[in-house]
């Protein structure tokens, strides 16, 4: 009886079988005639049979249902080529080596005799032509500036293909879309990608993270992308300036005047450099260097306003301290009176640099209060009198 039962069973489960496989044969049937709305159903129903859910011709027809679908919709139905392509994905996770090789055979593009356009000719009719569909209708949306609809097509081309040059062109178009999540999310693919030689358009993508990463105060994070730019990008000073800013940010001063030290000392440092580095020493109260370095920065662009700014505010400071010194009661007169002298002159020093910020930004009330200071040791007091109405008239100190 038990051998009777198992031979009868082991009938039920190769019937079985053999119907569901006629339901997936049905189904191609219903495709080819059109019968889409049916051909879905009957590969649906292989796909929840335990006979056929792993067959990848189930979800390879699914698919191609999509891509009727999207064809239909001038291949803008966003929807339909998602589903065509986790359609595809399937398939392929299902199939063997043989059969992923087929879905990625590029599409063949020729005119047949009698044929007035080109059509497509050979090669896959599913996951490449998807791919090549969304390469193309990308391209298109980008050029009448769709970025959104650009964005959204390269995504899905992205997913089958994701090379470097694709990571750049869906984060392109995501920034031009102002999706900068997005334009974040796949540009860093390109940054971190392991590939032998850098993307032609990479230093694009490291501007669009870094500058990213800067506006969220991402620091840390800015600052390692920086110096992977400069790795990449050695010839690049804007990295080297972007660096030193983030590290200004996370306080760490050292490390910045470091940089820019070194910077200066391979010659060629623009003013802005110098500038940055004098303003440093300034801010650390190392005078003698901030004077040093701001000469620099002012006999590269004696119009730069900050040049001017940072030097004359270390020689003024210095002054300051110099004359600091004469309030010491234990001072004889002749000590006192060539520290006055000593402060004076450096007063002297500062003042054409407070005087060209003033030629430069005359409405700047920053610049009142140190020229009042100056005129005043240097006994100019109709010009002090100016400075000291304007600060008033600006609302004082």
């Amino acid at each position: 009886m038990k051998k009777v039962f198992f031979t009868a069973l082991l009938s039920v489960f190769v019937l079985s079988a053999f119907a569901q496989k006629k339901v997936l044969k049905n189904a191609n049937k219903e495709f080819k005639k059109e019968n889409y709305a049916e051909a879905v159903k009957l590969a649906k129903e292989a796909a929840n049979h335990p006979e056929t859910k792993d067959n990848p011709e189930v979800y390879i027809l699914l698919g191609m249902v999509e891509m009727n679908t999207l064809e239909a919709s001038g291949k803008t139905d966003l929807a339909a080529a998602e589903a065509a392509y986790e359609y595809f994905a399937m398939a392929m996770e299902k199939g063997d080596d043989d059969l992923r090789e087929d879905m990625m055979a590029p599409p063949v593009i020729g005119q047949l005799p009698g044929q007035d356009v080109p059509t497509q000719v050979g090669g896959s009719e599913t996951m490449a032509l998807l791919e090549r569909w969304m390469l193309l209708g990308g391209n298109d949306a980008l050029d009448q500036g769709d970025n959104e609809m650009s964005f959204k097509m390269f995504a899905i081309a992205t997913k089958i293909n994701p090379s470097d040059m694709m990571n750049f062109f869906t984060g392109y178009a995501a920034d031009g879309a102002g999706l900068k999540d997005e334009m974040e999310k796949y540009y860093s693919k390109l940054i971190f990608s392991e590939a032998d030689s850098v993307y032609e358009n990479a230093n694009y993508a490291y501007n669009g993270v870094i500058q990213y990463k800067l506006e969220k105060e991402e620091f840390d994070e800015a600052l390692e992308i920086i110096r992977k730019a400069q790795t990449a990008f050695p010839d690049v000073p804007l990295y080297k300036k972007w660096e030193v800013e983030v590290l200004i940010a996370n306080d760490m001063i050292d490390e910045a005047v470091a940089g820019l030290e070194k910077t200066v000392a391979a010659g060629g440092a623009d003013v802005q450099t110098l500038t940055q580095l004098a303003f440093l020493h300034w801010q650390d109260e190392k005078l003698e260097k901030a004077i040093e370095v701001g000469k620099q920065a002012v006999a590269a662009d004696g119009s730069y306003f900050d040049a001017n700014y940072v030097l004359g505010g270390a020689i003024y400071d210095k002054a300051a301290a110099t004359l600091k010194k004469a309030n010491d009661p234990s001072i004889d007169d002749a000590t006192y009176n060539k520290i006055k002298e000593d402060a004076k002159s450096q007063f002297e020093a500062a003042m054409p640099y407070w005087e060209k910020c003033y030629e430069l930004k005359p409405d700047d009330s920053a610049l009142y209060a140190p020229l009042s200071t100056i005129y005043d040791q240097m006994g100019m007091d109709a010009k002090r009198d100016e400075m000291l109405a304007k600060l008033d008239a600006a609302g004082g100190l």
